[in-house]
């Protein structure tokens, strides 16, 4: 039996969200496909990043972790420490952060004690 000559399946006949591309007849890209390549969803996602980056929203998270009494991070971080440490080093920070090439350190591994068994971890 030979395929020569002979169109593959297609889920369907193309609406008006969906249109042909390519070489082939039988291919079909729906709007929800050709939308992740367009360029204003990245803008979006930065839009939202510029939000949660802005100096109020950080103002008003530090605020929080203070009322709340937050203890320090892994990195034994206090929050006034916190303070400091982002004076001298955001503007480094939040470009990293823009641009998706933030990494942070690794994370040291801890031996921890409980009452029933010795294990690893950030404790």
């Amino acid at each position: 039996m030979s395929l020569e000559g002979k169109w593959p399946q297609t889920p369907g006949r193309p609406g008006p969200t969906q249109k042909h591309v390519g070489e082939a007849h039988g291919q079909l890209r729906g709007e929800e496909e050709s939308s992740a390549t367009n360029e204003s969803e990245r803008s979006g996602t930065n839009d939202l990043m510029e939000k949660v980056l802005s100096r109020p929203n950080l103002q008003a998270a530090l605020k929080r972790v203070r009322k709340n009494k937050g203890s320090p991070g892994i990195d034994g971080m206090t929050a006034d420490e916190l303070v400091e440490h982002l004076r001298r080093n955001w503007p480094g920070l939040r470009e990293q952060l823009l641009a998706s090439t933030y990494r942070p350190s690794p994370v040291k591994r801890q031996r921890t004690r409980s009452a029933n068994h010795v294990g690893t971890g950030p404790d």
